[in-house]
């Protein structure tokens, strides 16, 4: 990313009961694309140490926003 380039991401926040918004979390799932199936690892960051890592490598964050 160069000069004045923008970064978008996208965090699915978890809906779950069970789902503590402030650990790491993970878990697994199977995606298939073109008949091929893979188990995939996923990992629930806390947006707090997201925002941290950015911010640490230099990001500047103008804002976050929650869709409803």
């Amino acid at each position: 990313m160069g000069p004045q380039g923008k970064l978008i991401l996208h965090r699915r926040a978890g809906r779950e009961a069970e789902c503590n918004h402030f650990d790491i979390t993970d878990w697994a799932d199977e995606w298939t694309m073109d008949g091929q199936t893979a188990r995939i690892g996923i990992w629930r960051t806390p947006l707090h140490a997201m925002i941290e890592v950015f911010t640490g490598a230099g990001l500047r964050i103008t804002e976050i926003t929650c869709g409803g």
